[in-house]
């Protein structure tokens, strides 16, 4: 909290609360320090404080990485919304799509320059996937030598449509684990709201029910966070496998 309120101007200081809501810090967690956060949470909570900050230019390199689908949508929304000039290094297809205008493509031969977006620069070079290019190129050498490196360029290949398919799967049940939170936290509220119902809070019987569901649904929120800790934990070394083999 601290960390957010101290670059939060006067007007936005009120809103530190849903900003750390919206990068998914809620309830006691905003008073967690820092130093105890994972890679994941430090990631999202920097990116919550750069977007607080005063600037007209910014260059991010890969800022999606170790980032969970819901915090990606609210970055890419923040930036598309963003009016300063904007520099983006990312491997993401999903994250670029909408927000660039240009396409800069450096090879080993230079640079060369798309007037368009990430599918304008696909459609170009007549590719599906990003990954493509990095494994387009077999290195020279003689025919055994050669052999090798196209059957290595194979099974890098093969390996990052896995990681990819993976990646995604992580992604669709971190996304599915959100939503039961979201519901389980709404639950949450609406309970607490019927506690301190004069009506409901004089009837004993209602009082053990209502508990006994409250309790329920704690346990089904705690047993969703911390699934979606392990997921972020597997889609940051997913993420961070793909990159090795895309280098």
């Amino acid at each position: 909290m601290d960390t957010i309120a101290n670059v939060a101007n006067e007007d936005m200081r009120p809103y530190v609360r849903d900003l750390l809501g919206a990068f998914l810090f809620s309830g006691d967690d905003v008073q967690k320090k820092v130093k105890v956060l994972s890679g994941g949470e430090r990631a999202r909570l920097s990116i919550a404080r750069l977007l607080l900050e005063p600037t007209n230019f910014l260059v991010m390199d890969e800022p999606t990485n170790h980032l969970d689908i819901s915090s990606k949508e609210i970055l890419k929304d923040a930036l598309t919304s963003f009016s300063g000039a904007l520099i983006l290094v990312s491997h993401d297809r999903d994250f670029l799509q909408g927000i660039t205008e240009k396409t800069i493509e450096f090879t080993d031969e230079g640079t060369k320059e798309y007037l368009g977006d990430i599918d304008y620069y696909l459609d170009k070079r007549n590719i599906v996937d990003i990954t493509e290019i990095d494994l387009e190129k077999v290195p020279k050498g003689n025919t055994s030598d050669s052999t090798k490196d196209k059957s290595d360029s194979q099974q890098r290949r093969i390996r990052l449509k896995e990681l990819e398919k993976e990646k995604r799967r992580i992604e669709r049940e971190i996304e599915e684990t959100e939503k039961n939170i979201s519901i389980f936290e709404s639950k949450m509220l609406e309970l607490d709201t019927s506690f301190s119902n004069p009506e409901i809070y004089n009837d004993s019987e209602k009082i053990a029910q209502l508990k006994l569901d409250y309790n329920n649904l704690e346990s089904n929120l705690q047993i969703s966070m911390d699934k979606w800790t392990e997921l972020s934990i597997e889609l940051e070394e997913t993420i961070e496998e793909i990159s090795i083999h895309q280098t």
